[in-house]
């Protein structure tokens, strides 16, 4: 997107329209002459997140393009020439190792950002081949926004001021509001990192995380605005498929993540889910999928115990403990 894109803000129950600082900025620049956006490529094969990405950064005033595999990457990369990537490393195709390899040899000024769920497999083969930043899915969407601006804009923000004691003996509370699909993920049960991927049903029944979360769900807008101003959450988790047809014109995750992280009662941080994951299967009765924009209970532990959901359910766990201490949202640990 260029400038000029609309930006839409919630004021009550009415929309109304909101230009972004890039957005004046880039006006400026083009009465001035100037380069009129930086432009980002967002390469993911998860759809709904590739979307959400181009969406929400779209409207902050960068011009945003996508692809869904490898090759597709190489080729908008060299028709689009991005200022920056955003790269996952699972691609149909050609992996993004592949990928990255191809763009420092083709393209080395592009700055690269990798965002993607294999963060142990990957990392260090990327940080040999160079990248200015590496995000583990789920994405604090609050810290992916900080390093783009770093990168892009040359503001970076200060740093977090860290705990005088040791993490050990901290013990993570927040309050987290659940939007759309993710709120059928098993806060409670969040799997600390000794749990072994061939644990028994009755070993995970037993391994809860530690740490004192605090839920709500909703699945609307207005749900949304309620549990902002009763439940004042800490941490927010939006699933990037969220959509509220409901009102005119239908609200998407990005438009609603915009103005959650704009609003007064803005939380610490956003977190956001996208991708095909056992966090948020289908509920299926009778053979037929039930709608999944509506509150259900979540399903126990043991009936998600395949060795793909514990390893997602451990890195969630391990985000959930690491952005709580990042943030100061714990307390010490009790004898």
């Amino acid at each position: 997107m260029v400038a000029g894109v609309e930006r839409l803000a919630f004021n009550g129950g009415n929309r109304v329209k909101r230009t972004s600082s890039h957005e004046l900025n880039n006006d400026a620049g083009a009465r001035g002459g100037m380069k009129v956006a930086k432009s980002v490529l967002v390469v993911d094969d998860d759809k709904n997140l590739a979307q959400f990405l181009k969406d929400f950064f779209g409207q902050e005033g960068y011009q945003m393009f996508t692809a869904l595999d490898g090759p597709s990457a190489i080729e908008a990369a060299r028709k689009h020439h991005p200022t920056l990537m955003l790269l996952d490393m699972k691609l149909p195709g050609l992996d993004g190792v592949g990928v990255l390899k191809a763009i420092r040899q083709e393209r080395p000024s592009t700055q690269v950002i990798v965002v993607t769920s294999y963060d142990e497999d990957y990392k260090r083969i990327c940080e040999e081949l160079g990248v200015e930043g590496f995000f583990a899915k789920p994405i604090s969407l609050t810290d992916l926004s900080a390093k783009i601006t770093e990168l892009l804009e040359g503001q970076e923000d200060p740093p977090v001021a860290s705990l005088d004691v040791e993490a050990e003996t901290l013990v993570p509370r927040a309050k987290l509001l659940l939007i759309g699909r993710c709120a059928l993920m098993p806060i409670k049960l969040c799997i600390p990192d000794r749990v072994s991927l061939d644990a028994s049903a009755d070993e995970l029944d037993h391994a809860v995380g530690v740490g004192c979360y605090k839920t709500a769900d909703a699945y609307s807008v207005k749900e949304v605005r309620e549990q902002l101003r009763a439940f004042q959450p800490d941490l927010v988790l939006i699933s990037t498929d969220f959509r509220d047809d409901s009102i005119a014109p239908p609200a998407t995750a990005a438009i609603l993540a915009s103005e959650i992280l704009a609003s007064p009662l803005k939380p610490k941080d956003l977190i956001i889910f996208g991708g095909h994951n056992p966090f948020d299967e289908p509920l299926i009765e009778g053979g037929e999928v039930v709608s999944q924009q509506a509150p259900v209970s979540t399903p126990s532990l043991h009936e998600w115990s395949s060795p793909e959901f514990l390893l997602k359910a451990k890195r969630f766990s391990r985000l959930l403990r690491e952005k709580c201490l990042q943030l100061g949202l714990v307390e010490k640990k009790t004898a």
